[in-house]
């Protein structure tokens, strides 16, 4: 059994991934797909090559869509409809600026 160009394994490994982000199911899709390439004559190797990646590559996408929700809490404005008397804003702008200034 002949070992896969490194970029037919990568071609895989977007495809695994494609496949785990629109199941619902995306461990069981990955193990599908990954019985399909070991039907297809693929050497175990580069199977567990593409399962490694693929897997790696879900626990970053999900990591980050944890840290941006987190980051997103924690920027968010705070509820305005809570404060009773909201402070107006006031912004002073100087109307004789020199030209200079303005570069």
């Amino acid at each position: 059994m002949y070992r896969k160009p490194e970029m037919t394994v990568w071609a895989s490994v977007i495809t695994g991934l494609d496949i785990c982000q629109h199941s619902n199911t995306p461990l069981a899709s990955l193990g599908e797909f990954l019985k399909k390439l070991c039907i297809n004559g693929w050497h175990l190797a580069d199977v567990q090559t593409v399962e490694r990646c693929v897997l790696e590559l879900l626990r970053f996408k999900r990591e980050r869509e944890i840290s941006d929700r987190k980051e997103r809490t924690a920027c968010s404005p705070p509820n305005q409809s809570s404060c009773s008397n909201p402070r107006p804003v006031s912004v002073t702008i100087p109307v004789n600026m020199p030209r200079t200034a303005m570069k």
